[in-house]
């Protein structure tokens, strides 16, 4: 490939590819906004060719998320199967064994799945995190205003030198909730999860509504990327890449647009 669309990083897994979305993290959340619609018209589609088309597909996306390198990426699968077992059908709880089961015989997948619970390799998020904290908690209303957190980031290093890591400067907070509530405080995150919790509400109703076949169980796959997605900014500030996000929001928006026209 391209070198310019591989990262070779120092630690952990060796090259990841970011192809034109310029880190590996951002390439894999688009990859999870995809798949979900993508395994769910897989299995439902009566059409033949389609089907196999969409095999295809569904293939080819898992072989790019391994390919990212990410841990966050192997939660986010394994919890958009869970979520699809409960929408569409509990047999594909399958699909999520038959994935774990494969990702023991691919040594990139198992090491990255072993590093999850390697305390080693979360320790910058973590102190990350903690910077965070410490944010939330001396500006818990008004916040630190937004944007100001990779501005402030290696100030407040120097006020908790106990969470200062090693050669990090100027970092993002790696979590889109703890971004909201330390710069805009508890306003922002209030206003920030009541917009995610009603954009899960109108898909769930849509997709009880929706009389187009393909149509709802697009959303229904779509329904399992949203929930994988939000989980992945537990640990990314996914939200803030507007190269990811806007296919997120258009979706969201052709969503609401079909919800409307139902109403």
């Amino acid at each position: 490939m391209n070198k310019k669309f591989i990262f070779d990083y120092k630690f952990g897994a060796k090259i990841r590819i970011a192809a034109t979305l310029g880190n590996p993290n951002s390439y894999t959340a688009f990859l999870i906004l995809i798949i979900f619609p993508i395994i769910i018209l897989a299995i439902a589609e009566k059409s033949r060719n389609k089907r196999i088309t969409y095999i295809l597909l569904a293939v080819l996306l898992i072989i790019n998320i391994v390919l990212t390198g990410s841990r966050n990426a192997i939660l986010a699968f394994a919890i958009g199967c869970v979520v699809l077992s409960i929408t569409y059908n509990w047999k594909l709880i399958y699909l999520l064994i038959v994935s774990i089961a494969t990702s023991l015989f691919i040594p990139r997948v198992l090491e990255r799945i072993k590093e999850i619970i390697d305390p080693t390799q979360n320790l910058s998020r973590i102190k990350i995190w903690g910077i965070a904290l410490k944010m939330i908690k001396e500006h818990p209303i008004t916040g630190i205003g937004n944007g100001n957190f990779v501005t402030l980031y290696d100030s407040y290093v120097k006020k908790y030198p106990d969470l200062e890591y090693p050669d990090y400067k100027h970092m993002p907070s790696h979590n889109s909730y703890l971004k909201v509530e330390s710069e805009l405080g508890i306003i922002g995150i209030i206003s920030f999860l009541g917009i995610l919790l009603s954009t899960i509400q109108k898909l769930i109703k849509l997709i009880k509504v929706e009389k187009d076949r393909f149509l709802s169980l697009f959303f229904m796959g779509f329904l399992a990327s949203v929930i994988s997605f939000l989980f992945m900014n537990l640990s990314d500030n996914l939200f803030f890449i507007p190269k990811v996000t806007s296919y997120f929001w258009l979706v969201i928006a052709i969503a609401n647009s079909l919800l409307c026209n139902k109403i």
